[in-house]
């Protein structure tokens, strides 16, 4: 999935002060941006993370800005990446899953739109991280996303306390991983967080969301 390892690697360099201006970083948008988004909960989620990034790189010098033609080019930027970056919002919205788990409806994420039984907690967590980018760049996300997501990730805990990469109803003693344990302890507070127009570090024994 090229697109995926493009926008992984835009969103590094973005991340480590390479400027947008950088040629390398320019190239690198213009043929992310032609292609289509594909159909892969891993790429999407990487193509909002790393168009959310560019527009709040832009955002600041956008406000700056005095000049009406300076300013006017900066919201042209700003507009091409949040074009791309509202069709990933609107995806990862729509790939989310729909279930039943005890009353209440959680959500979460396969490789694919629609999911074909192989929802994980990998997936999952790639698919907030994109939610995330969005909100912070200023495409919103439903509430409701947020709800379902939150219920998944507080439903997949197992016994042990933490987060295995797929629960497995049947086996009352599976334990977690480290890896899934840091996104599912990360992905609940970012759920809890935006649910509630909180910081993360604020939300320390809340009661979960339903």
């Amino acid at each position: 999935f090229t697109p995926g390892t493009t926008a992984l690697t835009l969103y590094t360099l973005l991340k480590c002060d390479v400027p947008l201006k950088d040629p390398s970083v320019q190239a690198g948008f213009d043929w992310l941006l032609k292609e289509p988004l594909p159909n892969h909960t891993y790429t999407v989620s990487l193509e909002a993370m790393a168009c959310g990034e560019a527009i709040e790189l832009l955002q600041p010098a956008f406000k700056a800005e005095k000049n009406k033609a300076a300013k006017l080019e900066i919201a042209t930027a700003i507009e091409r990446q949040a074009k791309r970056l509202r069709e990933c919002a609107a995806w990862l919205v729509e790939a989310q899953t729909r279930s039943n788990r005890g009353g209440y409806e959680s959500g979460d994420w396969g490789y694919q739109k629609p999911a074909n039984r192989d929802m994980d907690n990998s997936n999952t967590q790639f698919a907030l991280l994109g939610m995330r980018a969005s909100q912070n760049a200023g495409v919103p996300v439903p509430d409701v996303a947020w709800a379902k997501s939150l219920n998944h990730w507080h439903a997949d805990q197992v016994k042990d306390g933490g987060w295995p990469y797929r629960r497995t109803p049947d086996d009352p003693n599976q334990g977690g991983s480290r890896s899934m344990s840091a996104a599912g302890m990360y992905c609940t507070l970012v759920a809890k967080a935006t649910l509630r127009r909180k910081p993360p570090e604020t939300l320390l024994g809340d009661e979960p969301i339903k």
